[in-house]
């Protein structure tokens, strides 16, 4: 059990992005990715404030983040047409340089497995997502 968790280890430190590769720093990734993932659920965007609390960061560190996000084309912030009190966040087509550099990286090496083990790799992650998805948030 050790040698697998070991291994997932060194494949998320291999593919992690490197600070300040691209025009983007670590955190402006953070909310670029979560504003990402939440579009796919929900395409009405999301809230600062969930997002504040979804990474861990205050409202007055989202900020800055945001506007950088959104003085580069990356995300666009607009009022919610249900509650004119609320701004809802959503991504823009422009994608982060560093994620596509980190998405040919994993194609070129999962290009090394045959088609079998791509299938196989593919149900196991599967299975450990939908796990990870029920469980609570971790503290």
């Amino acid at each position: 059990m050790q040698e697998l968790l070991d291994a997932i280890h060194q494949f998320m430190f291999l593919t992690r992005p490197k600070p300040r590769t691209g025009d983007l720093s670590v955190g402006e990734r953070m909310v670029l990715r979560t504003v990402h993932q939440r579009a796919k659920s929900d395409p009405q965007g999301i809230l600062p404030s969930q997002l504040s609390e979804l990474l861990g960061i205050s409202r007055s560190a989202m900020t800055p983040l945001l506007n950088a996000l959104e003085t580069n084309g990356y995300l666009v912030r607009q009022v919610d047409p249900l509650n004119r009190r609320q701004i809802r966040i959503t991504p823009t087509e422009k994608t982060d340089p560093s994620r596509l550099r980190r998405r040919q990286l994993v194609d070129e090496a999962v290009a090394q497995l045959t088609s079998d083990e791509q299938v196989d790799l593919a149900n196991l992650l599967d299975k450990l997502n939908t796990f990870l998805a029920q469980e609570e948030p971790h503290a």
